[in-house]
Formats: C-alpha cells, structure tokens, sequence
C-alpha cells in the first residue's frame, strides 16, 4: 500500500500541527492520528511525496507545533531530514 494524503489543509490556516509520519493504521482508517505510531522515521515515500506539496498550500501559517524528534529535526534542523528507505 503506497502513501495517501488523508488530509485537507485549509488555505487560511495560520497554526500547523506537525507529528510524527501516519502508520498503516491512519493509511487504512483516513483519520489522521488514530494509531500508535511511535517515535519511528517516516517512509522516504510520505515525505518525498507529501511534505513539499503541504507546506507550499499553507502560506498563512504563523505558529507551528511540532511533535516527535523526526518531525522536531525536519521542521528545525534541516540538514537531519531523516526518513526510512
């Protein structure tokens, strides 16, 4: 099963709530954080296919809350954009 995007950003929102990547569960159900995903690096697929497009349809953001160490290092540290192969 390959990477969906189960979520719809609204163009006028100003706060972004970043967590860790979706595991098979979020994939199956389409309800962002409903599974225990754990602390784990998102599939090269998600990030690779999503992150860049998200972030481009939100230009409004003014404060975003970041969750999880893989997500901490993409948003804050950009030379550790860590991702599983």
């Amino acid at each position: 099963m390959g990477p969906d995007r189960f979520f719809k950003p609204h163009p006028s929102a100003q706060i972004l709530v970043v967590g860790q990547a979706p595991g098979t569960a979020v994939h199956k159900s389409g309800i962002p954080f409903n599974d225990p995903s754990g602390d784990l690096a998102p599939r090269a697929q998600c990030a690779d296919l999503w992150q860049e497009r998200l972030l481009a349809e939100l230009r409004n953001i003014e404060l975003t809350i970041v969750i999880g160490r893989y997500a901490l290092d993409w948003h804050l540290v950009p030379e550790k954009k860590s991702t599983r192969n």
